[in-house]
């Protein structure tokens, strides 16, 4: 009998484990349905190279170790196409005199991931002043990023996102280098009751901020 569908986040759960991989890579495992619950978590870089250090590859089908391994070598080109925009967008943002603070997405990749090519990232999220937010969105179209179509109406935490398309068209596959991300300059952190959750703003998130090298230049 093939492995349920629970037992396959279960698999990839202990293969991550932070401690000591816990790798049980035999039996009857439905590679196909585990390599496609891993792509929908984002999952199948970190998953390729963990079990690549371990010395597990071996047990894993010719066809599905390829596709896991272009997976791995995709994100890690994309992901230095993300670190190159990073430091464009701070430029950009810095010429424009809007003070920004960078949020998650890069800066986690370099400083929680031994390799950031394990860390897939989709966007760009700055958190900009209410009085300079406009003016860096304007720098930002000024510099070839259009806004993309729609925007929720619910959303009031960042401005309309912002991307390079150039005509690009996604053919569904997750890791694609070329993918162009978003940006989105944010007035706040997060929405009040986002979720259903009681968040509430911070009161003065700029107050603490200290600088940190962030591919390999201080930002906030």
């Amino acid at each position: 009998m093939n492995m349920t569908l629970l037992q396959i986040p279960q698999l990839i759960t202990n293969s991550l484990h932070l401690d000591t991989p816990s790798l049980a890579l035999k039996g009857d495992i439905n590679w196909p349905q585990l390599v496609h619950h891993a792509d929908g978590h984002s999952l199948t870089p970190l998953l390729y190279d963990t079990w690549r250090q371990a010395g597990a590859l071996n047990d894993v089908p010719a066809d599905i170790r390829s596709r896991m391994a272009k997976a791995y070598a995709d994100n890690a080109q994309r992901n230095e196409h993300i670190r190159r925009e990073v430091l464009e967008i701070h430029q950009i943002l810095s010429r424009a005199d809007a003070p920004h603070l960078i949020l998650k997405g890069w800066p986690l990749a370099e400083q929680l991931y031994s390799d950031p090519a394990h860390r897939v990232l989709y966007d760009h999220d700055f958190l900009v002043p209410i009085d300079r937010a406009e003016i860096g969105h304007q720098a930002l179209k000024e510099a070839g990023f259009q806004p993309l179509p729609g925007k929720d109406e619910w959303v009031a935490k960042h401005l309309q996102p912002l991307w390079r398309n150039d005509g690009y068209q996604w053919d569904g596959y997750l890791f694609d280098p070329l993918y162009p991300r978003p940006v989105e300059l944010h007035v706040s952190l997060w929405e009040r009751g986002w979720r259903g959750l009681r968040v509430y703003p911070l009161p003065d998130p700029w107050a603490n901020t200290q600088a940190c090298d962030v591919a390999g230049t201080p930002m906030w």
